[in-house]
């Protein structure tokens, strides 16, 4: 199950899944479909502020979050909570609820207690939130800045990718330079495929290496 689909990582990820054989059918919901047919997708078109109308839908074994969004498009701190935290959390409930093992959420560099700033303060609390519903596997990944198409523009984004990828030159920013969407989404699959049961934190350096 595949939540944030239509996203940088999001996209890539389904990409991935419909190619690997350990996963016989892939689930996405969307506000909008923009999927090609594929013997192995099923797409939900849904409404992310009634999950509960859509709950029995959540159902499968593995689920992947890679859902976010930015304060500009959100329009509000309101708005980009709702989307960053509240609606990642709301589905990871309804998922344990329904049995499910594994969640592998997309989180951000720099995510711990104490950190500065609104967003990386939702990562944080998204982080713990999801920890406390105890799966039986956890993963969460902090990439650093990600490096591929987006539809929308982030050109503070891109400025701050192409300073990181410059300084990544040097072994002390190895942990800080951009990683590109394919080698999130492809970790992903890897270590959901891989790990034991309990709760794994990948750092960029990590992610890096897909």
């Amino acid at each position: 199950m595949v939540v944030g689909a239509t996203g940088l990582v999001g996209k890539a990820l389904v990409e991935n899944l419909l190619k690997e054989d350990n996963y016989g059918l892939i689930k996405v919901y969307v506000r909008k479909n923009i999927f090609s047919p594929h013997k192995k997708l099923e797409v939900f078109v849904v409404d992310f502020d009634q999950i509960q109308s859509w709950a029995d839908k959540i159902v499968g074994d593995h689920l992947y979050i890679t859902i976010g969004t930015t304060l500009k498009k959100a329009g509000s701190k309101n708005g980009q909570r709702l989307i960053d935290l509240d609606y990642p959390h709301q589905i990871s409930k309804v998922a344990k609820q329904n049995g499910v093992s594994l969640v592998a959420l997309v989180s951000s560099i720099g995510v711990k207690k104490g950190a500065r700033g609104f967003y990386l303060g939702l990562k944080y609390e998204l982080e713990e939130g999801i920890k406390a519903l105890q799966f039986d596997k956890t993963l969460i990944f902090r990439p650093s800045f990600l490096d591929g198409e987006r539809q929308e523009s982030r050109p503070l984004e891109e400025i701050s990718r192409k300073i990181l990828s410059f300084f990544s030159l040097f072994s002390l920013f190895d942990t800080f330079s951009p990683v590109t969407d394919q080698s999130v989404s492809l970790s992903m699959i890897h270590h959901a495929l891989k790990v034991e049961k309990g709760v794994h934190v990948f750092e960029n350096k990590e992610i890096k290496q897909f």
